[in-house]
């Protein structure tokens, strides 16, 4: 079987494939324009964003809690990025903050 996709559609499935990779962050983007706390760090959000990644990908599929069509589950990390998105930046107790002197 011969490979007989175009330069353009490679492009689309790259562009498209990134855009699927990020939809489940719509949650914390919609959430962060709903909410009124601070922001949290990049740091933070990293941190947050690994959790998710395990819960997402290992703990729910190891506990057989995925439905029958896994690429219809982007809903669960999208609902755990809205909840993030109202955290305060209380939480962040854990960062060193810069003294001005």
């Amino acid at each position: 079987m011969e490979d007989k996709l175009t330069n353009v559609q490679y492009a689309f499935i790259i562009v498209f494939s990134i855009f699927l990779d990020f939809f489940p962050t719509l949650g914390y983007l919609i959430g962060r324009y709903l909410s009124k706390s601070e922001k949290l760090h990049w740091e933070t959000l990293i941190i947050f964003g690994f959790i998710v990644g395990v819960v997402t990908q290992v703990i729910i599929p190891e506990l057989g809690l995925g439905g029958i069509e896994e690429a219809s589950m982007w809903y669960i990390p999208a609902i755990l990025f809205l909840a993030i998105a109202f955290i305060p930046s209380k939480i962040e107790l854990w960062r060193f903050k810069s003294i001005d002197n």
